[in-house]
């Protein structure tokens, strides 16, 4: 009877010690999901000489391709419009060059480099070399423009941030993993950006700001005659980046834009009539949108001018491009 009696209680034992196993296991299991932060990005940054290192970690897979980009704060002097109207002026800086900060009006950054780091064993890390000249000289030019209010003060802290979006072209074992839309991402640093989901993470160093010495003069009808350079029926651009396009003339009728772009990045260019940008109170200077596409571009647009005259093209990219118009 003893017996059966201690066999009776080494089996309760038994039961008890591995419920006691499994209750610690799975509480053990909700444990780690409480405390999951999700999806994680770190940054940071140094000055290497004239390089800027930014290097990182995250528990995004393997493979995926991050954009680093390096902006100058700056401020303006006011606005040459009034609030309500601030809306359309800023429709004209359209580029990476020339960001409007939400929440204060006359803070905006200069674009100053742009690289891409790829994730591998839980890190990544690129190095690029900033440089102010781009965004500073088409700054000036656009002051001398009338278009812009002068500086205020620019920052010798530079912003530096690191993205992941699915939009930017991504290995298929990482949509795989986090979806087309990166909506398995989950996690505090997780922004939801209109479609889709976008991981950020920021930094930023201290790198003194010295005056560009070479800087581009406006152009103005008397320095530019597209007529000297290239054909009468034909007017050819192409650059790297963004920026804001010499003076070219377009008569009364159809004009026909072909362009291209090898950027993996944003693509805008907008026709801007350059007279009415410089008439104090008009605001209706955007002739057409020719093209708002993300990555790589090639594509005609047609416009009808109803009004002949002076225009430039204000670009917003990240790669090479190039644009030709016809008139017919």
């Amino acid at each position: 009877m003893s017996t059966v009696r201690e066999m009776s209680v080494k089996k309760v034992v038994v039961i008890v010690l591995v419920l006691g196993m499994l209750t610690v296991t799975f509480s053990g299991c909700a444990a780690v999901e409480a405390t999951d932060n999700g999806h994680t990005l770190t940054a940071s940054a140094e000055k290497k000489g004239e390089q800027i290192m930014v290097s990182g970690k995250t528990n995004l897979p393997d493979g995926c391709v991050l954009g680093v980009l390096v902006e100058r704060p700056y401020w303006r002097k006011g606005l040459l419009v009034p609030l309500d109207a601030h809306e359309a002026e800023r429709m004209l800086i359209q580029a990476p060059d020339y960001y409007w900060r939400k929440g204060d009006d006359t803070l905006y950054t200069g674009h100053m480099a742009f690289g891409e780091a790829t994730v591998e064993k839980g890190s990544y890390g690129v190095s690029l070399t900033p440089d102010d000249v781009g965004w500073y000289d088409n700054a000036v030019m656009l002051i001398e423009m009338g278009l812009w209010t002068d500086f205020e003060r620019i920052s010798d802290d530079v912003a530096i941030s690191v993205i992941f979006t699915p939009k930017r072209d991504q290995p298929d074992s990482v949509y795989a993993i986090l979806g087309g839309n990166a909506e398995n991402m989950a996690g505090e640093q997780v922004e939801f950006s209109g479609h889709f989901n976008v991981l950020k993470a920021e930094a930023t160093l201290n790198v003194h700001f010295v005056y560009p010495k070479v800087m581009t003069p406006m152009p103005t009808p008397a320095q530019t005659s597209v007529q000297e350079v290239f054909k009468p029926e034909q007017i050819k651009l192409s650059g790297h980046g963004s920026t804001v396009t010499s003076i070219f003339p377009l008569e009364r009728g159809t004009s026909i834009f072909g362009m291209t772009n090898d950027g993996h990045s944003d693509f805008t260019v907008s026709l801007i009539n350059y007279v009415a940008a410089r008439s104090p109170g008009n605001y209706n200077y955007i002739e057409a949108v020719l093209v708002d596409e993300i990555g790589p571009f090639g594509g005609v647009k047609t416009v009808e001018i109803s009004n002949p005259g002076e225009y430039i093209l204000d670009i917003y990219a990240r790669g090479n491009w190039s644009v030709i118009i016809e008139q017919l």
